[in-house]
C-alpha cells in the first residue's frame, strides 16, 4: 500500500519510531472522505485533518469507502488488523463515525479517538421521524463501544448525553470548525453573477444530499411552495455535489439557508453558512439553538413541525431580504484554526495513554 497524506486516502503506517521530540503521527480512519463520485462527501473531516496539518501533526489518512466497495469495510478491517503485528505504530488512531469506530478497535498498539457524527448515536431517522430496527441496534452498539476506547468526540452536548454515564468523563464535546478563510461574506450581486443567477430571485438554500430521508428535502419544497404565496420570485435551490470550495459562492448569492433536518450533530452547513453571514432557518437539532442564538434573521423550528409552520419561519425571514445576519462575528469561536488547536490538546492527552482528554469544555456563543 503507498504512503499517502490527509490529502491523499489509504496511508501505510509510518516508518519509523516516534520519540517526544518528534511530532504526533495520527492515522484518520473514516467512511467520510471527498471521492471522485462525490466531491463533497466528507469534506468537513478532510477539512480538520488539514487543519490539524498545519499545527504540525502528521496525519495519514484510510479511507473506508463503503459506498464504491461492498469489500471496503472488509478489507479495512484487514487493514487495522495488520497494525498489530508491524514493527512501529501510530501514536494515536482517530476513527470519525461509529462504524470506523469498530474497525479502529481491532487493534490494539495505538489509543484510540472516537469523534461520532451525529447518526452514529442517534440512528438514522426516515422521513416519518422512525428509525429502523437495523439502525437503532448499530447506534445502541455504537454508543456502547464509546466504554472501551481511550477517548471520545462529541459535536454537541445532546449526543454526549447519550453515551454510557461512564464513557462521558472521557468524552469531549467539540464541534467542527469552519475555514473562514473559505466561507467569509462577498457581495450577494457579484455571487450571482458568478453563478448566472437573476438579480431579482429571492433564493431559498438546501445544501445536502437530497437523497437521504431524514434530510428532508420534500419538506423543504412544500414549504417554498407555501412560501410563495406571500414572496415573490422565490426560486427553491438544491446545492449537492459541489467541490467544497464552491459552496461559499452559493451561499453569498442565496438569502437563506432551509435545513429541516430530522437529526444532526453539529451541522457544518450551518456554521457556514453563519461564516459568510448567510439568514438560517433550521430545526431544533444537535446544537443549532446554541449556533442561532443572537444571531438576527435566523429562527429555530421544532423537528415535529408541521410545513406551514417552516413556510411561516421562512416567509418571516425574507421579508427582510437582501439583509443579512451577523453570524460571522458571532462564531469567531468555530474557526477551524480555533478548533484544531483543541483537537490538538484531546490528541496530545490521548495519545499518552494515562492522561484524559480535558473534562466537559463548553462552546459558549
Amino acid at each position: 500500500m503507498d504512503r499517502r497524506d490527509a490529502n491523499e486516502p489509504n496511508a501505510a503506517p509510518p516508518n519509523r519510531a516516534v520519540t517526544a521530540e518528534t511530532p504526533l503521527r495520527v492515522l484518520a480512519l473514516t467512511n467520510l472522505w471527498p471521492f471522485h463520485a462525490d466531491p463533497s462527501h466528507g469534506a468537513f473531516v478532510a477539512a480538520q485533518m488539514r487543519s490539524i496539518q498545519e499545527l504540525g501533526v502528521l496525519v495519514d489518512v484510510d479511507f473506508v469507502n463503503g459506498r464504491s466497495s461492498s469489500w471496503a469495510y472488509v478489507w479495512g478491517a484487514l487493514r487495522m488488523l495488520a497494525l498489530n503485528v508491524r514493527s512501529d505504530h501510530y501514536d494515536l488512531l482517530h476513527a470519525h463515525a461509529g462504524h470506523c469506530a469498530v474497525l479502529a478497535r481491532l487493534q490494539w498498539r495505538s489509543p484510540v479517538l472516537v469523534s461520532y457524527v451525529g447518526y452514529d448515536v442517534y440512528g438514522k431517522p426516515k422521513a416519518d421521524g422512525r428509525i429502523t430496527l437495523k439502525s437503532r441496534i448499530e447506534a445502541a452498539i455504537f454508543r456502547q463501544l464509546a466504554r472501551v476506547v481511550d477517548g471520545t468526540i462529541t459535536k454537541s452536548a445532546r449526543m454526549e448525553a447519550l453515551l454510557p454515564p461512564a464513557a462521558r468523563l472521557r468524552n469531549t464535546v467539540l464541534p467542527n470548525g469552519v475555514d473562514r478563510r473559505v466561507f467569509r461574506p462577498m457581495p450577494r450581486a457579484e455571487a450571482r453573477r458568478r453563478l448566472g443567477w437573476t438579480p431579482d430571485e429571492v433564493a431559498v438554500l438546501f445544501a445536502g444530499r437530497s437523497d437521504w430521508t431524514r434530510k428532508r428535502v420534500a419538506l423543504a419544497r412544500a414549504a417554498c411552495e407555501l412560501a410563495r404565496h406571500e414572496i415573490d420570485n422565490l426560486t427553491f435551490r438544491v446545492c449537492e455535489g459541489l467541490q467544497h470550495d464552491v459552496v461559499p459562492l452559493w451561499m453569498n448569492a442565496a438569502d437563506v439557508l432551509l435545513l429541516p433536518s430530522l437529526a444532526e450533530g453539529s451541522p457544518n452547513v450551518v456554521k457556514e453558512a453563519l461564516a459568510c453571514n448567510l439568514p438560517v432557518v433550521a430545526t431544533d437539532v444537535g446544537d443549532v439553538p446554541q449556533l442561532l442564538e443572537g444571531v438576527d434573521h435566523c429562527r429555530v423550528v421544532p423537528v415535529d413541525a408541521f410545513v406551514e409552520e417552516f413556510a411561516g419561519a421562512l416567509i418571516s425571514v425574507l421579508r427582510d431580504a437582501p439583509v443579512r445576519s451577523n453570524g460571522r462575528a458571532r462564531t469567531t469561536h468555530l474557526d477551524a484554526a480555533v478548533i484544531a488547536e483543541r483537537l490538538v490538546g484531546i490528541y496530545v492527552a490521548v495519545a499518552t495513554r494515562g492522561t484524559k482528554p480535558p473534562r466537559r469544555p463548553r462552546w459558549k456563543m
